[in-house]
């Protein structure tokens, strides 16, 4: 079974926000790349099978698979993805991200496409996972894009757990083995969470989130808490923080001004609160791009 040798290594992991008529022509990896779809609508071609993908699908492309990725309609599209080999190989180091079909591939390309592991095996995945809890995986998926871009010290062994923890509620989603009880107030708990993301510039309570869903305060935190691991509030911080980042990246505003743009009642409160998630100051995060 492979999971008893899983050693992964990250390749490449990256977020990006695209618009039309942005497309991944079609072509064929060396390794394997989990695709998460953030935000907005896509068709996925993988094998000659077309999905159409909304926000939170997730999308696995295998060694030697044919696919290709096409934005529906006219929106922004938000999309994050990891490029990497399941189990570390002696040539991991030297291998690029394949941007060509197989048949466009010299001799040595064609030498560094992986053989599937996952297949025949018991903890195989498929091409297309629509989990009840993308939040979990989202979250820990930027953990891991978090580590690639700051490049803290040990930042690659940490991306191997990261990684490791990726695949693995990828199994447990794949099997239905978690939150089952939560799946009759899922269309609640995601608007709650569709709520909270909307609001991430201003400040909200836990009464206007459950006044919006029609649920009551006590089983919006409990469930939406077993459901995401975060209550509401923690992560409607997390939202604001992940937009502070944004801000500090591509504008000029200072962090006094950002604080204000986000709704927090002072510097010094949005700079601990900053620290808490992030585990820099703004000032060093700043710093650091």
């Amino acid at each position: 079974m492979y999971l008893d040798n899983l050693s992964p290594y990250v390749r490449e992991a990256v977020g990006q926000s695209v618009h039309p008529p942005w497309k991944i022509v079609e072509r064929c990896l060396f390794d394997y790349q989990l695709l998460y779809l953030e935000r907005g609508t896509l068709y996925v071609t993988i094998e000659g099978e077309v999905y159409e993908g909304r926000s939170g699908d997730i999308f696995l492309f295998k060694p030697r698979q044919t696919h290709s990725v096409q934005i529906m309609g006219n929106e922004m599209v938000s999309i994050k993805s990891v490029n990497f080999d399941l189990i570390q190989n002696e040539d991991s180091a030297d291998v690029r991200v394949s941007t060509k079909t197989m048949q466009n591939m010299t001799a040595a390309e064609l030498k560094h496409i992986r053989a599937d592991i996952t297949e025949p095996d018991s903890n195989w995945l498929p091409n297309f996972i629509r989990t009840n809890n993308s939040l979990i995986f989202e979250n820990c998926l930027n953990e891991l894009l978090d580590e690639y871009e700051l490049k803290l010290p040990y930042y690659a062994y940490r991306g191997k757990t990261l990684l490791a923890d990726l695949w693995v509620l990828l199994l447990r989603a794949h099997y239905k083995s978690d939150n089952a009880p939560l799946l009759t107030r899922w269309e609640e708990l995601h608007r709650a969470k569709q709520f909270i993301e909307s609001h991430a510039d201003t400040s909200i309570t836990l009464d206007n989130i459950a006044d919006y869903v029609k649920m009551s305060r006590f089983h919006l935190l409990r469930q939406f808490s077993q459901l995401f691991h975060y209550t509401p509030l923690e992560y409607h911080q997390k939202m604001r923080i992940g937009r502070a980042k944004e801000l500090m990246k591509h504008s000029h505003m200072k962090v006094g001004e950002i604080a204000e743009r986000l709704g927090f009642i002072n510097q010094h409160t949005f700079s601990r609160s900053f620290k808490r998630v992030v585990g820099v100051s703004p000032s060093e995060y700043r710093g650091k791009k």
